[in-house]
């Protein structure tokens, strides 16, 4: 999740796409959560 905060508008639009996915996957799963952790 680092990349969330990254100087590179590219890396960072990237990032937030893959966590779009991320809780779209979730959602048709049935999950009532999407757990991301944050790493450096």
């Amino acid at each position: 999740m680092g990349r969330l905060v990254s100087s590179d508008e590219k890396t960072r639009k990237d990032t937030i796409n893959f966590v779009e996915q991320m809780c779209g996957l979730s959602a048709k799963l049935g999950c009532p959560s999407t757990y991301l952790r944050p790493v450096a």
